[in-house]
């Protein structure tokens, strides 16, 4: 039997929903900014449930473009788990503290500075990875552009830690799901697009600029908040927020055939 439709605008108002509830400041905060990736790890496999029970009656008419964002969206969830809640060596939220050790190196900071604070680490995971993952899977089989956002910023957040490692040669977590999980499946994605005939060059590349602007801007937000002090945090965070829905907003869909 065939599952009931919902209409993109109810599912629009419910994501709305979902990350205002994330955002806004009514007391929740404190929590999430300690636990969020706990919950991505949590909600993975209820995610994937409810994926299977809203697809539809025939393989045909649900568009392959959708689980490719799903796909993307459950294994950057992994990631965040060695990244943010507990990495190779054993390390709790070994992100934060790898992070602002470098750049109090680097930049000759006090050793109590704090550049990267566990709220930007929050609203960069919760923005640039979980709301752009949701719009691709709500929307990659009208709108592409999400899906190879989505990809690429796969692909080069993993290429980050790779080339990070290999210039450091060391650990970074992060790491191992890069190797195991974010380059596999991104060469394998886009050898998936081509063999569908949905591979689009304007695509990739308008996306791999999108998805490597976001990481320097994630970069240079952070610096200009919390070491600099030329912006505020909020402002950063409006910022991340908006840059997030810049692939659904400013790139929109041509005649592409459908993924």
């Amino acid at each position: 039997m065939a599952a009931i439709q919902t209409p993109r605008w109810r599912q629009a108002l419910a994501l709305t929903a979902v990350f205002l509830f994330l955002w806004l400041p009514l007391g929740q905060q404190p929590f999430l900014i300690e636990h969020w990736m706990k919950l991505g790890t949590f909600a993975a496999p209820m995610i994937l449930c409810v994926a299977f029970a809203f697809q539809s009656g025939t393989s045909q008419s649900e568009p392959a473009s959708r689980w490719m964002a799903l796909l993307l969206l459950l294994l950057y969830l992994a990631h965040q788990f060695e990244e943010h809640w507990l990495d190779l060596l054993g390390r709790p939220y070994a992100f934060h503290a790898v992070v602002n050790q470098l750049l109090i190196e680097s930049l000759a900071l006090p050793d109590d500075s704090e550049p990267l604070s566990p709220a930007g680490i929050f609203v960069i995971n919760t923005a640039l990875v979980w709301l752009v993952g949701f719009l691709a899977v709500v929307y990659a089989d009208r709108h592409r552009f999400l899906l190879y956002a989505m990809l690429n910023l796969v692909l080069v957040n993993g290429l980050v830690h790779v080339l990070a490692a290999l210039a450091q040669g060391q650990y970074n977590p992060g790491l191992l799901t890069s190797l195991l999980l974010f380059l596999p499946a991104s060469g394998w994605l886009l050898w998936r697009l081509k063999g569908q005939g949905a591979w689009s060059l304007r695509l990739f590349l308008g996306s791999l600029a999108w998805a490597t602007f976001a990481h320097g801007f994630m970069v240079a937000g952070t610096l200009l908040a919390n070491v600099y002090g030329v912006i505020s945090e909020t402002v950063y965070f409006v910022g991340l927020v908006l840059l997030a829905l810049a692939p659904l907003l400013l790139f929109r869909p041509r005649t592409d055939p459908p993924a």
